[in-house]
Formats: structure tokens, sequence, C-alpha cells
């Protein structure tokens, strides 16, 4: 932990003199990349998965006056008044997953989006892998099964993302979102939907007269409930 604050204080002196225009200033790759976190333009992603890290990374990030997001917080349910009270999202880590220590509830994975939902917190759902990002739509979907509404297990793979990325209107997901379709008619987070939905929304994309906001079953006809 002292190596890491010795880097953010040196950093913090590169920026002054970077500001400075100080004689004989050079440009430093590893500090520039940290300027946006220090500006708080940009949050800085902190894997915390335990309790006690969880605790560390949001008493580090008031230290440093940084934003952060938590990433991959198995034990974030233990905490849900701390991470609330200084407005941190989460990306959590799959929910298909066992529990992380013998004693723990076997849903204690499954139950974590929706104690989140209810504590009001910002969170979106990731895989933190490339291989098993296909399956996200189902990491969801148990989330649903054990009490988050459809409609925020929609969005933990969608807007929240986008959002807590910074891309949202970009990604061009608020667009979406304003244009009144259902999610729904696209994708259904219990499971009941067509498993080829998304290759056959790609198909329909490519129609005449497809535009974002129209919902799947508008072009095609086909039912996914």
């Amino acid at each position: 932990m002292q190596a890491l604050n010795t880097f953010f204080e040196d950093a913090r002196r590169y920026r002054v003199a970077k500001l400075a225009k100080a004689p004989g200033f050079m440009v430093d790759r590893r500090y520039e990349a940290l300027l946006p976190v220090l500006e708080g333009a940009t949050p800085m992603f902190v894997a915390a998965t335990r309790e006690r890290e969880i605790r560390d990374a949001i008493a580090f990030a008031d230290a440093q006056k940084i934003r952060i997001i938590l990433a991959d917080p198995y034990e974030a349910y233990k905490v849900l008044p701390l991470i609330k009270s200084h407005n941190i999202p989460v990306i959590l880590g799959p929910t298909l997953t066992l529990p992380l220590d013998e004693d723990d509830d076997y849903d204690r994975s499954y139950t974590t989006p929706n104690d989140l939902y209810k504590a009001g917190i910002t969170f979106c759902i990731g895989t933190f892998s490339a291989r098993l990002s296909r399956n996200l739509p189902y990491q969801a979907a148990a989330a649903v099964s054990f009490g988050l509404p459809h409609d925020e297990a929609f969005k933990a793979i969608t807007l929240n993302a986008a959002e807590i990325l910074g891309v949202g209107e970009t990604a061009g997901i608020d667009r979406r979102r304003e244009s009144g379709g259902s999610h729904r008619d696209r994708w259904r987070p219990d499971g009941n939907h067509d498993p080829h939905h998304a290759s056959l929304y790609q198909r329909q994309a490519r129609q005449p007269g497809y535009a974002p906001e129209t919902t799947l079953r508008e072009v095609s006809g086909a039912s996914l409930s």
C-alpha cells in the first residue's frame, strides 16, 4: 500500500509540473495514464473481493479523493450501506458460481444482485472472462430467479453497464430506452426465450425498414415468450 500511495503522490507532483510547464519537464506515460483519475474525469477499477478489501478500497479512494468502481466484490452484501453512502458503482462477478466459503449460503451469488438493487446501488453483472461472456444473459437470469426484477436484470447487462463505463450515450443504449420499445420483446431474463434470438435479431437488422427501436416481435412476428 505504501508503494501505491507513493505512486499517487509522484503522479500529483508530475501533474503540477506539467501544468506549470516546468523547465526540463519530461513526459512519463505512467503518470499520464493516471491524470484522468486524479482529475476526476475517469474512475479507477479496483478489484476487491473480500469485505476487508472493499473497505480498504473505499478508504483509499477517500484519502486520494478519486472515484472508483468496485470490480467483482463478492462480499459487497456485507457492506451495502458503506458502498451506497459513497455512491460507488459495482460490477459483480458471475452469478452462476460456487460460494466463496464453505459456510456461505448456497445461493449467495444468486441473491447478491437483488441485495444491491434493494440497497439502491448502481450495479451491473460481468463475467470477467472473454470465454464466458456468451453466457452473460444466463448470469442475469439466475438473479431473476432469486428476486431481482426482470427489467433490473436486463439493465444489469445493458444500460447499467454502459453508464458505469461512461458509454451510455455513445453506445446508443439511452436512445433505445427512451424510444419506448419493450425490453422483453427482445430478451427474457427468466430464460424463456429463443436461444437463437441474437442471431435472428442481427439478420432482421439488415432488412429494409429496420430501426433500433423496433422490437424483434414487430419485425419478424416471432414470439419469444
